[in-house]
């Protein structure tokens, strides 16, 4: 009666949670609609930088393993985007490159292939595409501020004190698990996914106000052969993140960067994908298209 009682409370108040944003200057739409397009010119090999948006990519050769790191400054948390196959209501799956192009992502990882999650809270750029219980998998909420907050076990009490602080849900994840929470990195027990498997991994992490770490753990070829979840956890911790959540792993796992893949390895073949987590440039083209 009482887990009763207190998911009904979290219910009510996801229904009044209302998004509000502190204007930046840089703030782009909170919705499903892609971003501007990015400046050709800024890109180097490895990155990119405008007024708004500052990446570096970078390599990591591990003694048996791969791992590609994007580092992310952004001006506005709007920028930290997700996009989804089809409407809410009717997602569906299809090759992840296409939505990548699409939103005008600078750099884009995989999702959570929402249309598998069965079970758990799940938004998209303000819109609730789910809403059930899952206290077998950890939650992730990105809010107003582009902050993240991991809930374990998605502990209802912690998500509604989340909203009763003033909090807004701009995008919310059911995949999991919780890898680093306040820097340190989590004991991963009995868990979905391949939990004990050395496999590849997408992690999306919080560094510090409007700084995050998009991370691919290559893996399934001769030169990578991925983490567990356990090491995977353990080594996100030594790079100094405050929040790192795991997302789709396995065939799923992908970073595009300047709309290819960043993994040297990857076949092509792309696995059918529901949704991407993105960021992108929140300059007006119209300013550097005049000077081309």
């Amino acid at each position: 009666m009482l887990k009763f009682r207190m998911i009904s409370l979290l219910t009510i108040l996801l229904l009044m949670s209302i998004p509000a944003f502190a204007e930046s200057g840089y703030d782009l739409p909170i919705s499903l609609t892609p971003g501007p397009k990015p400046n050709p010119a800024c890109y180097t090999a490895d990155g990119y930088q405008d007024d708004s948006l500052t990446v570096r990519m970078e390599k990591l050769r591990l003694p048996r393993t791969t791992v590609d790191l994007a580092w992310i400054k952004v001006k506005s948390p709007t920028q930290l985007r997700t996009a989804i196959y089809g409407l809410p209501g009717n997602v569906y799956t299809n090759e992840p490159g296409e939505l990548v192009r699409s939103c005008n992502a600078v750099v884009a990882v995989n999702g959570d292939k929402l249309t598998e999650r069965k079970h758990g809270l799940i938004y998209r750029m303000g819109v609730m595409l789910q809403q059930t219980a899952s206290p077998e998998k950890d939650s992730l909420f990105i809010d107003e501020n582009g902050d993240f907050h991991a809930f374990v076990r998605s502990d209802p009490k912690e998500m509604a004190q989340f909203l009763k602080d003033g909090h807004t849900i701009v995008n919310a994840f059911c995949f999991g698990p919780a890898m680093v929470i306040d820097g340190k990195a989590q004991t991963i027990g009995k868990y979905d996914f391949e939990c004990n498997t050395e496999a590849p991994r997408t992690i999306i992490c919080q560094v510090g106000p409007l700084e995050y770490l998009f991370i691919e753990i290559e893996g399934r070829n001769q030169n990578s052969r991925g983490m567990t979840m356990q090491d995977a956890a353990n080594y996100v911790a030594t790079l100094g993140v405050q929040t790192a959540y795991n997302l789709d792993g396995g065939n799923s796992s992908i970073m595009f960067f300047n709309r290819k893949y960043f993994d040297e390895h990857y076949s092509g073949s792309e696995r059918p994908m529901s949704d991407i987590v993105y960021v992108c440039s929140a300059v007006d083209p119209s300013t550097w298209e005049k000077k081309r």
